[in-house]
Order: C-alpha cells, then sequence, then structure tokens
C-alpha cells in the first residue's frame, strides 16, 4: 500500500460516513438540486449518488484496489463531475490524490506521476499528457482513455487520505487530517440555505464546498466558472445564499471592484474565508469592510491546516542570500531550473558506515544551508534553519547479481536526478549510501543549488575527510566553527539596503543604458532543426594546444589583463562577427566570497554579474581588451546586488514594454581545477559511470506551455530562443588552458562555436595589434540575416508579419512598423495605423490582435496614428519621413503610444483590475495595473488567487509580462477571434 499515513480501516470510516451521508441526501430528496456551477452543468443529489456507485464499481473492475491513488483534476466549471469522482473514489477504497487545475499540464503530469497514482480522473479539457492512464470522469458518463502506467517507481508520500498539491513549489502540501463531519460543521455549523463559493476543486476549500452539500437540511452549493464580482453578487441573489465562500485575496477584488451594491448579499449571513486570516498590515481592517459589504454576516476563517510532519525547526528570521533569490523566484516559474547534477563518488574498500553517517550528520550541523528550507513571508523568502540535517539513508543492493546491481544503482540516480525538490518542506541536500557489497560502496547525494556551490565542494571534501577520521577514533573534531549562513545572508540584506545599495543600483542604471535585451548567438534555429534538436547532455570540452595557451597568457600579460579577461574580449569579437552587434551582454559567475571565513563555508554564495562588451568605433583588440577589463572590474566592486534586480532596474522595464522578458542566456566564466581531494583511512575513491545525466533545459527562461508539447518559431529569428542556456567556461590550470560548454544548444553549433574561437585565438596571437571586429576582405558573412529584418536592442525582427498581423486589427486600414526613438527612453518598435473611418484601435488593443495570431511575438510600444502612410513616388513607404511618437509622460512605467484621434479612453481590462486587487490584498500595499511584479513574492499569492478564479495564466505569460496590465493583455489576446 503505497503511503503510510493511515491505515486501511481509517480510511474506511471516512469513506463509509461520506458514502452514507450521500445516500442519506439522495433517499430524503433525491430531485433536490445539490450542485450547479453557474452557466454549466448541475447535479442532483439521486444523480450523485448513483453516479459515485456506478464509477466505484467501475474503478474496481479496472483493478483500482482499496489503498491505490486515484488523481482528479477538475475545473471550476466541472464541479459536478468532481463531485462524482471524489465520493466515487473513496468509495472504491481508493485514496483521492487532488491536482489543481491551474496547473500546466506537464506539471500536473509530474505531480500525478510522482504521487504513484495508477490513473486519473478529469475534465475532458484537462487530460495530461500521457504519463498514466487517464479517464475522463462527465456527470453523464465515464469513459476509459487509452494511456501507460507511470514509468517512475511510486513514491512514499506518508499523509492522510487525501493529498492537496499546491501549484507552486514554495507551500507546502495540505493534509486533510480531520474527519469529513468535522469539516463540514466548521464550514455550516447551521444547514440551511445555499453557499455560494468561488473554490476550485482541487482546493481544500473547494474540497470543504463539496463536503457542505452533504451536510444536510436544505443546503446545497453554488460554484462560478469564472470570478467576476458582478457574477458572484448575482449567483448569491437567484440562490438566496446564506453563506458565501470567498479567499481573502478574492474577498478584498470584491470590495476593491465596488461589485456588492446596496442590498445585492442581503441574504448572507455568514462568510467564510478560507486560507487562514487576512495578512496585518493593510490600510483597514478586512472585517469590518466585509461586515459592511455583507450587512448580516458574520466571518468566519478557516484556519489552514498545519503541514506534513518533519524534522524540529528552530525560529531564523534571516532573509534568504542575494545569490539565492534569483533561484527562488525562477523555481516558481520554472521548477526544477537549479536542480545540480546528483553527487555521485564509488567508494573501495572497508568503510565504515556509521562512521561514515555521524561524519554527513556532524558536516550538517556545521553548515547551515545543509538543513535549511525557505519560507514566504511578507518581506519575501525567508531561511528556515532545521535544528539537524537529512539523516543519511542507506540501500543495499549487495544481494544482487552484479549486473543487476549496476542497473539497480544507475536507476536510483537517474530517479534522484528527475525528482524536484521541496523548498518549503525540504531536504535540499539528501545523502544516500548504496551499498554494493562489504567492500563497496557509492555516495549519492542530490543537490539544490541554494545549498550548494562550485565552492562547496572543495569545503566538504576537505572537511568530510577531517571528519570521518575523528569519528572512527571516537574523537571531536578541531576543525574551527564555520560562520553562520544565516549572520552572512543578513549582513547581505542590510549592506543592499543602505547606501552601498544605492550607489550600486545608480551604477548599473549608468552602465547599463540603453543595453541590448538578449544576445542572439546563433546556435541552431529551433523551427529548422531535425531529431538533434537543442537539448542538454555532456559537456564540450576543448583543450587549447599547448604552445597557444602560452601564447594566450604571453598576450594577456603584455596587455595588463588576466587570461579571462583576454580570451572573453576575443569571445566578444565572435559573437560580434557572428551576430552583426557592437553592444553585447553577457553575464559571469563568480564566487562571492570576500572574506577568509566565507571561503570556510557551505553554502551558495555564487553570484551572477552582468557584463557588458562595447566595440563601437572598430576598436583595436588591444583597446577591446581594455574596455573589456574595465567592465569585469566594474562589475564585480557592484556585485553586491542580487543579479535578477539588476536585470530587471536595468532593462526589464524596457523590455516588458515590447511583451518580451529580458534575458542573459549566455553566461562566460572562469574555472580553476578543484584540488582538494575526499581522503577517507583504507578507502580508494572513484567516479561511478552511469547513463544519467541532470539535465537543466531550463535556467533563464521559463519553459514552453504548449498544448501539445510543440514550440511555435520565434517571431525574432535565429540564436538564443526561449530555453536556450549557453555557459561557457574558461578552464585554468598549470597544464593550460581549455574551453567548456554547457547547458541547453544545438550540438553541432555549439561545438562550431568552440572551432572558431580557438581559430579566433590563433589569429590574435599571431596579429594582436589588428581590427578583429573589421571582417577581413573578401570573407562571407558568418551569418545571413534574411532581408527585411529590423533590429531592437538585440532583437532581430522581420515587420511584415508583425504588419499582417495588426492589419487584421478592427479599424485598421493600413499599418507599418518600424523602430524610432521615443523621447529619451531609447529605440522602440512602433506601429504607424491609418484608420479605416471606423473607431481607431487604441495600443492595448493592437497588442491584443496580434497576440491572437502570433502568441509570444515582440508587440510595439508604441502606436502612432496618421492619416496616411508617407510613401516615394514608386509607391514604397519612406521611413525617413515617419514621425517619431509622443514621449511618455513622466512615471509613465513605459512608452504607452499616441492617443488616437477619436477621444477613446479605454479602462484597464477587468482583468487587470483583479490582479491588482488581489496583489494589493497579498501584499498589504496598494498596486497599480502598471506596477512590475517581477520578483515580488507576493505577487505569487495573488497569482495562486487569480487561478482559482478561473484566470488561465501560465507561468510562461507570467514570466514575459512583468505587469498586470499585460498579463491581462495576453489572457485578452487569447480570448480574442483570431480572425
Amino acid at each position: 500500500m503505497p503511503g503510510a499515513g493511515l491505515t486501511v480501516a481509517d480510511r474506511d470510516v471516512n469513506a463509509t460516513s461520506l458514502a452514507g451521508a450521500l445516500a442519506g441526501q439522495a433517499e430524503a430528496r433525491p430531485d433536490d438540486t445539490a450542485i450547479v456551477v453557474e452557466g454549466g452543468s448541475s447535479l442532483t443529489f439521486g444523480a450523485w449518488a448513483g453516479r459515485a456507485t456506478m464509477l466505484a464499481g467501475w474503478l474496481q473492475q479496472h483493478d483500482v484496489v482499496p489503498g491505490d491513488r486515484v488523481a482528479l483534476r477538475f475545473d471550476a466549471a466541472s464541479w459536478a463531475g468532481f463531485a462524482v469522482a471524489y465520493t466515487g473514489t473513496l468509495q472504491a477504497g481508493a485514496v483521492a490524490v487532488l491536482v489543481p487545475a491551474g496547473l500546466a499540464d506537464a506539471d500536473a503530469a509530474r505531480i500525478i506521476t510522482a504521487s504513484g497514482a495508477v490513473g486519473v480522473l478529469c475534465s475532458a479539457s484537462l487530460v495530461p499528457p500521457a504519463s498514466s492512464t487517464v479517464w475522463s470522469a462527465q456527470p453523464d458518463e465515464v469513459r476509459p482513455a487509452p494511456g501507460w502506467r507511470p514509468p517512475l517507481p511510486p513514491i512514499d508520500i506518508a499523509a492522510p487520505a487525501e493529498i492537496t498539491y499546491p501549484h507552486r513549489p514554495m507551500t507546502r502540501p495540505r493534509p486533510l487530517s480531520r474527519s469529513h463531519a468535522e469539516l463540514a460543521a466548521a464550514l455550516r455549523p447551521d444547514r440551511s440555505g445555499w453557499l455560494v463559493h468561488t473554490w476550485a476543486p482541487g482546493s481544500r476549500a473547494g474540497q470543504q464546498a463539496l463536503l457542505h452539500t452533504l451536510a444536510g437540511g436544505d443546503s446545497g452549493a453554488a460554484s462560478l466558472a469564472r470570478f467576476g464580482p458582478a457574477g458572484l453578487c448575482g449567483l448569491i441573489a437567484r440562490t438566496g445564499a446564506t453563506t458565501c465562500g470567498l479567499t481573502p485575496g478574492l474577498a478584498a477584488a470584491l470590495l476593491a471592484a465596488g461589485g456588492a451594491g446596496p442590498g445585492q448579499l442581503d441574504s448572507v449571513r455568514r462568510v467564510v474565508l478560507s486560507g487562514g486570516p487576512p495578512q496585518t498590515g493593510r490600510p483597514s481592517g478586512p472585517d469590518a469592510e466585509l461586515k459592511t459589504a455583507f450587512p448580516r454576516a458574520t466571518v468566519h476563517h478557516e484556519e489552514p491546516e498545519g503541514a506534513l510532519g518533519g524534522a524540529v525547526r528552530e525560529l531564523d528570521p534571516a532573509p534568504a542570500g542575494a545569490s539565492q533569490l534569483g533561484m527562488l523566484w525562477h523555481e516558481q516559474l520554472s521548477p526544477g531550473s537549479f536542480n545540480l547534477p546528483c553527487l555521485v563518488r564509488r567508494y573501495r574498500g572497508r568503510l565504515d558506515v556509521g562512521a561514515f553517517g555521524r561524519a554527513l550528520a556532524e558536516l550538517a550541523r556545521r553548515h547551515e544551508p545543509l538543513r535549511t528550507t525557505f519560507e514566504l513571508s511578507a518581506e519575501g523568502p525567508r531561511l528556515v534553519v532545521g535544528s539537524e540535517g537529512e539523516a543519511m539513508a542507506v540501500v543495499d543492493l549487495s544481494s544482487l547479481p552484479v549486473g543487476d546491481q549496476q542497473a539497480r544503482a544507475a536507476e536510483l540516480i537517474a530517479t534522484a536526478s528527475q525528482l524536484r525538490f521541496d523548498l518549503v518542506e525540504g531536504p535540499l541536500f539528501a545523502p544516500h549510501l548504496v551499498r554494493l557489497g562489504p567492500e563497496d560502496h557509492l555516495l549519492l547525494v542530490r543537490l539544490h543549488h541554494t545549498a550548494f556551490d562550485d565552492w562547496s565542494v572543495d569545503v566538504f571534501r576537505r572537511e568530510m575527510s577531517a571528519l570521518y577520521a575523528s569519528s572512527l577514533a571516537g574523537e571531536t573534531s578541531d576543525l574551527a566553527e564555520p560562520v553562520r549562513f544565516s549572520d552572512v545572508s543578513r549582513r547581505q540584506h542590510v549592506r543592499v539596503q543602505g547606501d552601498a545599495g544605492v550607489g550600486a543600483r545608480a551604477w548599473w542604471r549608468q552602465q547599463m543604458a540603453g543595453a541590448p535585451f538578449a544576445v542572439q548567438v546563433p546556435l541552431g534555429r529551433p523551427d529548422q532543426l531535425g531529431p538533434d534538436r537543442p537539448g542538454a547532455g555532456e559537456p564540450l570540452r576543448r583543450d587549447l594546444d599547448n604552445d597557444l595557451a602560452r601564447q594566450v597568457r604571453a598576450l594577456a600579460r603584455s596587455l595588463r589583463a588576466t587570461p579571462f579577461m583576454t580570451v572573453l574580449a576575443a569571445f566578444g569579437v565572435l559573437l560580434a562577427r557572428r551576430t552583426g552587434q557592437d553592444d553585447l551582454v553577457l553575464a559571469s559567475v563568480v564566487a562571492g566570497r570576500s572574506t577568509a571565513e566565507q571561503e570556510a563555508l557551505i553554502g551558495c554564495l555564487t553570484a551572477k554579474v552582468l557584463i557588458r562588451l562595447r566595440l563601437d568605433g572598430d576598436p583595436s583588440f588591444p583597446d577591446m581588451v581594455g574596455r573589456t577589463r574595465a567592465s569585469v572590474l566594474g562589475a564585480l566592486s557592484h556585485q553586491g546586488l542580487p543579479f535578477e534586480e539588476v536585470v530587471q532596474e536595468t532593462l526589464g522595464g524596457p523590455a516588458a514594454a515590447h511583451g518580451v522578458a529580458a534575458q542573459v542566456p549566455v553566461i562566460f566564466q572562469g574555472e580553476t581545477p578543484q584540488q582538494t581531494r575526499l581522503v577517507l583511512p583504507g578507502i580508494q575513491a572513484e567516479p561511478f559511470q552511469s547513463p544519467a545525466a541532470a539535465r537543466r533545459e531550463r535556467h533563464f527562461s521559463a519553459r514552453r506551455q504548449d498544448g501539445d508539447g510543440a514550440s511555435p518559431p520565434p517571431p525574432w529569428g535565429d540564436g538564443a530562443y526561449q530555453g536556450t542556456f549557453l555557459l561557457l567556461s574558461l578552464m585554468e590550470s598549470n597544464e593550460g588552458l581549455g574551453l567548456v560548454a554547457r547547458g541547453v544548444f544545438h550540438r553541432p553549433a555549439a561545438e562550431e562555436l568552440l572551432d572558431d574561437l580557438e581559430a579566433l585565438l590563433e589569429e590574435l596571437v599571431a596579429a594582436p595589434d589588428g581590427r578583429p571586429a573589421r571582417r577581413p576582405a573578401g570573407a562571407k558573412p558568418e551569418q545571413a540575416t534574411p532581408d527585411g529584418e529590423v533590429s531592437l536592442r538585440g532583437l532581430r525582427l522581420r515587420p511584415s508579419r508583425l504588419e499582417a498581423a495588426l492589419a487584421l486589427c478592427p479599424g485598421v486600414a493600413e499599418v507599418a512598423v518600424g523602430v524610432a526613438e521615443v523621447g529619451g527612453a531609447g529605440p522602440a518598435l512602433v506601429a504607424y495605423v491609418v484608420a479605416d473611418g471606423h473607431p481607431p484601435p487604441t495600443l492595448a488593443e493592437l497588442r491584443a490582435r496580434l497576440w491572437s495570431i502570433l502568441p509570444g511575438s515582440v508587440w510595439p510600444a508604441a502606436a502612432v496614428f496618421l492619416g496616411a502612410l508617407p510613401r516615394t513616388s514608386d509607391g514604397r513607404l519612406d521611413q525617413s519621413l515617419l514621425p517619431a511618437p509622443s514621449a511618455p509622460s513622466a512615471g509613465a512605467p513605459s512608452p504607452v503610444g499616441d492617443v488616437p484621434p477619436a477621444d477613446r479612453a479605454v479602462p484597464p481590462a477587468p482583468d487587470a483590475a483583479l490582479l491588482s486587487a488581489l496583489w494589493s490584498a497579498a501584499g498589504g500595499t496598494r498596486t497599480a495595473v502598471g506596477d512590475s511584479y517581477w520578483q515580488d513574492f507576493t505577487f505569487l499569492q495573488a497569482l495562486a488567487d487569480a487561478r482559482a478564479a478561473g484566470l488561465p495564466i501560465t507561468d510562461e505569460q507570467v514570466s514575459r509580462c512583468r505587469t498586470p496590465e499585460m498579463l491581462a493583455a495576453i489572457l485578452a489576446a487569447l480570448a480574442a477571434p483570431s480572425g
């Protein structure tokens, strides 16, 4: 039986009481409506009981036995199907795993697989990719669909009978620990009247709403397929509801939207806010406001259940470290992005397992990051330091034949590499010891980047050598106590919030003014790749010839630079040749350990910094190295600010004005070989060869979430596109220099890139005073850019594609797209529109039409409305006569374009107002639709509430848009007709 939280008898008690309540209601009032969805289906008690019984029998016929797990995934429009699926599953003795509808299909499939579910019951519109047996459960029928059993072994999840999975990694799973009767009583002490609610089927509150309908009396439940203040008030009036169920965020949105007019909510006597009391620190008291909106109501808060068990934790209010913040944010949008490859070593010899386990435990005691998880607070992510680390698990494979041992060990490594980390529950450092024989062991450690970086490897090896020797001898180690990571993160936070942070922000804004949004390195064009499409795999390594390495080092000394600066300058030259850009933005990775005490610490202090390389003016290579040296040294002296904050403050706003996210998908870093070896007395350590490789296919970009798994070609041409990531390392050792490429790319193209860089270095050491950015006479361009493209801050665009889409917008007779200066904001994509006599469209309407036809496209940041497009005598568009758009008003978040000639003031889309209200409620401050939510962790709660309210927002959309206004525009675009 998977799981160990309850016995089968416990499950039988819950299932029996639930079945009894449903049978009683069906007998007393079979034709009364139990559940109704506004604008959707309804369900009577008699039909509910009959279909649930039929489903239970059907599941048993399909080999579902008591204790099996069955996943349920239903949207708000399918409440009736959810009610049948939930009760039928429990009647069959199975465990219901609730999967929220707002999850992307790929995430839902992974959760279903990880839960060990034998099948899925879902709405027809929410069938996940084939990762398990899929059944589609409708109110009127149950029908099987083909699929296959989970490919991974079931993972034990010790939990009670129902598990609700969160939509994001930093929220704990909430088990249902009270009985159904207790929950129903807490929700509805008086058993008369209707419950009208906005809770999703996959949420705990939605589960309680279902139980409310079985509590007796003449009660029923009504829901909205999509939240809207007016629709909610109307539904309450039509049903005469006495109870209204809301999340705190949606309650605040109801008030902020002014959706409750006089007398509209008089019938409500009780308001249930699920998810705990509203946060403190709001401008006014939510309870008082709600009692005003619901004159007869008492407000009742449902406290969230306690989390699953786990290690006892000590209170540590330290903020997350600067290097961790960006990782934590990206993990919300692209979970698994910062899983590190498993640490795997083979130990041959007489290993004392007890002493080895004690050494690992002492290592975790000494270093906080090895026993730390995270929690969200109003101020952002904070460290939660456990009292002890994860105990070393031991897996004994010694009884298996040798061949089976190897296969099973490889399977364990592959499974461990694919599992995601729970950032709240942990552990983020999990050691396993695999016993292959009396003198043959494997150490397998799962690592998350927030707990471990490259520097930590040497510290780990050095200390484990000393701790194991001491443990063997029964002695106490004489290692000095390391600094607390929480103290380091506190000092980082104080420094960034002080004068040093103010100065760093000013420097970065000046340094990155007008910088490109991306460097589009041609590593294979995604719409022209065959089976060998981009993907993560083994690193590519190229060791430079010894003579060439000596010459590069000599050239660096002569230019008063390091080999790193010199090779980086050469790489910039190569990128300029390939892309045609003379302004490049890359990132580099530095250790981030500026003191001796930090050098002795295990944890993640790695810092990324932006490196801007300017090749304008056709510089000589010595000049290019000088510019690179200045850029690197300046970045290192201002590395205290978190990388994501720097990107957002300098590039995020201008990029978001075009509907794109500023990305730095190319990293150039320096590495030196690790010198420390793990020394265990009487033990020989060696690598363990396994075909399982940890794949980091997402880094700076959120994953694609297209329903069919295909990614449409990007609108901006070749190069770095969504999901592409290149990390190029210069390896420096006493023996020589080498280049290593890692990441996600088209492998043949990356091999060609290394070939070209090596050839360029040979060219530079032979003629160091030349002007290498200038292409040699007669040389062919390394990359043909198609005719008709324009360049916008590093993005290559085809205006004709955008014009064809914009021309379909109602009110447009002609349109041209070009790049123009917008006041002092720099170059921007501008749409020049000639109206057709009808009211002209607004800029938001132009963007919505563009996205409805070309999803993911770059959109214009401004629009200019003309009486006619200027043309030459032969009818061609005269770009030189197109006027520049007006400069944005002071304080405007981005260029918004000229006002159309007809006075058409268009209020923000309702979705934008709802998102803003939810965000205000979550954060305790007032926010506007044009504010940037990037790395504001309170927006994650607003996002969860918005999805529960029915807004179909994907993680990719959140990653690209950066403001509620732009998110709402995307939703409008996807809902608009394409013709």
